[in-house]
């Protein structure tokens, strides 16, 4: 998930110059992703409005990695009504290491 640092509920809020600004900042995080861990594909989304399912009023971008060998469509786990259960919890050392990483690849 891709998060602004300013405030703002949804991308339709953003100047053209911070529409701007942040695609290149998407491009570049998925960029490293791919050089991370060698995704065959990627969904970008965000919800606005509650209707679209925006819970969070706040913009931010999900990047969803895809693979060829996926065995279930990560859309059937965003759709759980009940997603904390779907999740594993990272460790500390984990997530450290994946921020690693992710940044060696920026």
């Amino acid at each position: 998930m891709i998060v602004t640092k300013k405030h703002i509920d949804s991308f339709l809020d953003l100047t053209e110059l911070e529409i701007k600004d942040f695609f290149k900042i998407l491009k570049k995080i998925s960029k490293s992703l791919k050089k991370t861990y060698k995704y065959d594909g990627i969904n970008l989304f965000t919800n606005v409005g509650e209707t679209a399912g925006q819970i969070i009023p706040h913009l931010h971008f999900h990047l969803i990695l895809r693979f060829k060998d996926e065995k279930e469509s990560p859309f059937n786990k965003l759709n759980n009504s009940k997603p904390h259960e779907i999740h594993k919890r990272l460790t500390r050392e984990e997530i450290i290491s994946r921020i690693k990483n992710i940044k060696e690849n920026l």
